[in-house]
């Protein structure tokens, strides 16, 4: 479980977003479950509201606003019945602050190896799973639905021929 475990790590940005494609009642069990086994001390104040998304103009370099996104953090600190003390946090594009602390402490249990990590292994890799066939589905679709205009250039060349 050691590669299994390395090659989770390098995807530790994507943590959240695989949990979060499984149900939320799966990971807010999940994360009850570990906070019973650790303490969880938030190490700021969980938020949720509204977020501008900027983006920055590509010929003259000014940033703009997009729109509003939906956005929740959480920052905790869990520490084991050893004494050790890992920290763990989330940001999500949803306006669910609960999700959003039970995102961080399968972040921090995960990332600190801490009792119950396995099954947050697994879940990690069961959404990294589904995010993964969502994305060859699309693939397969978008690949179907191409469009072919070359018979509409013949049309155009015969029409301009009969013209001429």
């Amino acid at each position: 479980m050691t590669s299994t475990y390395e090659t989770l790590l390098a995807a530790r940005g994507r943590w959240a977003v695989a949990l979060a494609e499984l149900p939320r009642s799966t990971v807010l069990e999940t994360a009850t479950e570990l906070a019973q086994r650790h303490q969880v001390t938030p190490t700021a104040v969980p938020q949720s509201g509204l977020t501008l998304v900027t983006l920055r103009d590509s010929v003259e370099k000014q940033a703009f606003y997009l729109g509003e996104a939906p956005l929740a953090s959480s920052q905790v600190a869990l520490t084991d019945s050893t004494g050790r003390t890992v920290a763990g946090g989330a940001l999500i594009l949803a306006d669910d602050t609960e999700l959003a602390n039970a995102l961080a402490i399968c972040d921090g249990v995960l990332a600190g190896r801490l009792d119950g990590w396995e099954e947050v292994a697994t879940q990690v890799e069961i959404g990294l799973e589904r995010i993964s066939h969502e994305q060859r589905v699309r693939k397969t679709m978008l690949s179907r639905s191409r469009v072919s205009f070359a018979l509409l250039n013949e049309e155009d060349t015969e029409e301009s021929n009969e013209l001429g």
